[in-house]
């Protein structure tokens, strides 16, 4: 560096028959059409710029979808692999929202009770879920992203709101259906 600090570089590599480096991530894991090409093909000889050139070429954003190749390669996990995780986790908490709507429906059944009121945002059901949710963690986090993306209009709204009407009828006709 510059200012004398020496600094490991596991992607740099020096060919000694060209006297010149080489990016062994760009290298290895690059497409054929890259604009790092000095980096690559060429070689890069430049001693004079190198600090300089070497920090350009550390902040692309193509050298930095190569080290990221390089880092799941090494750590032998998958993109896809991760995304699956992801969706799983997703999966369990809408589950466990809808046990928890579907034991809120059975309670109102039960009792012969009303489950909506005047208004969207109030009504038996509504009412019983937030108390439901005291309880069950993945409920109340629910009622929170809920409450957040309406307070907020930079957050994104859910895809599908599982305390919706049309969504609680869907549940209650397949209560009814499977004598639930």
């Amino acid at each position: 560096m510059p200012d004398g600090q020496k600094r490991t570089r596991k992607w740099l590599a020096y060919c000694k028959s060209r006297d010149a480096q080489f990016c062994v991530d760009c290298m290895l894991l690059s497409g054929p059409e890259t604009i790092s090409d000095k980096w690559i093909r060429q070689a890069y000889s430049d001693w004079g710029h190198a600090t300089k050139d070497i920090g350009l070429h550390e902040s692309s954003p193509e050298h930095h979808c190569c080290e990221v190749g390089r880092f799941t390669y090494i750590n032998e996990s998958r993109v896809d692999d991760r995304l699956l995780q992801i969706s799983h986790k997703s999966a369990t908490r809408n589950r466990r929202v809808v046990y928890v709507s579907i034991k809120c429906l059975k309670y109102l059944c039960s009792e012969m009770t009303a489950v909506r009121g005047h208004a969207s945002h109030d009504g038996k059901f509504r009412h019983l879920f937030r108390k439901f949710a005291k309880f069950y963690a993945t409920s109340a986090a629910y009622i929170e992203m809920l409450s957040n993306s309406r307070d907020h209009e930079y957050i994104r709204k859910p895809e599908i709101n599982i305390r919706s009407p049309l969504n609680i009828r869907r549940l209650l006709i397949q209560n009814e259906r499977y004598g639930c």
